[in-house]
This record gives C-alpha cells, structure tokens and sequence, in this order.
C-alpha cells in the first residue's frame, strides 16, 4: 500500500511546478500502468476466494443426527458407501443415522469429507431423546456429563485381483469412528477407549459388511 501510494503521489506532483499542455494525458497513462497490476491482482484474489468459497460449499457433508441407544458407552462406526446398506431418512434437514445396539452401523451415501455439522441424541425404549454434547479434544474436562468424540475415518484395505490389499479396492470398507465417553477427560477417553476395543470393532465391520454384501447378491440374482 505504501509503495503503491508514494508513487502515485510522484506521478500526480512530479512535473507539477511545471504544466504542460500533455502533461494530464500522461499521468492518466502511467497511473493506468502503475494501477493496472495491483486491480488485476485485487481481482485474481476475488474470484479465486469465491471460487474456493462455493466450492467448499457445495461440498461440505451432510448434516447429520446421530440417535445412540441411552446408556450405550464405547466406540460406534459408521460404514459409508455400501450398496446393502440403510438409505438414512432425512429430519429437519439432517440425515439421521440410527447406530444399534452393536455399535456398527452400514449405509448407503459415500463418506465426504470436509467441516462437519453433527448432533448426537441417547434415545430409550421410549423413543425419547436426550441431546449429548460433542466432544472436541480428550483433554476438555468440562463436564463429567457423557459426551461423543469423533475419533476419525479410517478404511479396511480390499483384496486385489493380484491377491493383495490396497485401500484403492472396490471391496474397501470406509467408515467414521465415534466414542461415547463417561467424562470428557483424557485418562477416561484411555480408559473407555482400549485397544481391544477397536480391533473387536474392526472384526465386527468385516463381519457385518461381507455379511452385507452377500445378502445384496443373493437378492440381486
């Protein structure tokens, strides 16, 4: 900006003790030079910011409500981009994702990825629902109110045709990773979350998803 108005200044005052005939054409010609970069670049920055801004729009992931069974605690999944799976009813403008007792649950949509807008509900044998706050970091020891983290997406490898496993397989299993916690604390996300815990939960996927599938052949033939 400095730069850009010192020598702006310089071309308007320059020659100014001394006016000539041409002298305004000129300065108009050369402030049209010196301007010309500095809007071309405005712009560029403009439209490269919407561009960026819609596209982020038109991609963010859908809204979602999860409805958890009351008292569940642990890790849940949720399998995205199966053919065999649940098509999740619409609610208010929210897909709302029913996760069963187990834990795993297996629908249709394709995970996307980018800023998630995600509430959680327990939900007894009533249909009543009791909202849950989301958890952001293990550390956050606000609250010792049960709270749901989103731990991650992750996907199981597929066999290949060359009798390997590469996450670039269409028998890819790709899903989301939760956790409802006790205490939004570090030791208990450790505690609440072992080892253990996740590969039963990977058998469980594998299982359920191949399961899956094979019902969704049979029905087909």
């Amino acid at each position: 900006y400095i730069w850009i108005l010192g020598n702006t200044a310089q071309l308007l005052f320059l020659h100014w003790p001394f006016p000539r005939a041409d002298e305004g054409q000129k300065i108009s010609k050369a402030l049209i030079k010196l301007l010309w970069f500095p809007a071309v670049l405005a712009t560029s920055v403009v439209i490269l910011f919407v561009c960026s801004f819609l596209a982020s729009e038109f991609a963010k992931p859908a809204k979602e409500l999860y409805l958890i069974p009351e008292g569940f605690r642990g890790n849940f999944r949720v399998v995205y981009g199966e053919k065999c799976g649940v098509n999740p009813p619409i609610e208010n403008g929210r897909r709302t994702l029913q996760i069963p007792p187990n834990g795993l649950l297996i629908i249709r949509p394709k995970f996307q990825s980018g800023q998630i807008d995600n509430t959680y509900y327990f939900v007894d044998s009533n249909g009543r629902r009791t909202k849950i706050n989301a958890l952001y970091e293990y550390s956050d020891s606000s609250s010792n109110s049960p709270r749901v983290l989103l731990t991650g997406s992750g996907n199981i490898a597929g066999a290949m045709a060359d009798g390997g496993y590469s996450s670039e397989s269409p028998l890819t299993i790709n899903f989301t990773d939760f956790a409802v916690l006790a205490k939004g604390s570090a030791d208990t996300a450790r505690n609440e979350r072992p080892d253990s815990d996740t590969r039963v939960l990977d058998s469980l996927t594998e299982q359920l998803v191949n399961a899956c599938r094979l019902n969704d052949l049979r029905r087909k033939d």
